[in-house]
């Protein structure tokens, strides 16, 4: 996987166009990986930060 290669960047940012196209697929399977990605990396990392804002402004937007 591309996170697991170092870029987390853009594999933050596939799941989140995943989000916004269709919420529900594979029963939020893109939702519940980045919340993953956010657990792996710790709440203090600044990717983790900025995902979760960018999640959160798709969520409830």
């Amino acid at each position: 996987s591309m996170f697991l290669r170092g870029r987390i960047e853009e594999s933050i940012g596939q799941l989140l166009a995943i989000v916004r196209r269709e919420r529900e697929w594979n029963e939020e399977a893109a939702r519940k990986q980045l919340v993953r990605f956010f657990q792996a990396l710790g709440p203090t990392h600044p990717q983790t930060l900025k995902g979760r804002r960018m999640l959160s402004s798709v969520l409830f937007s």
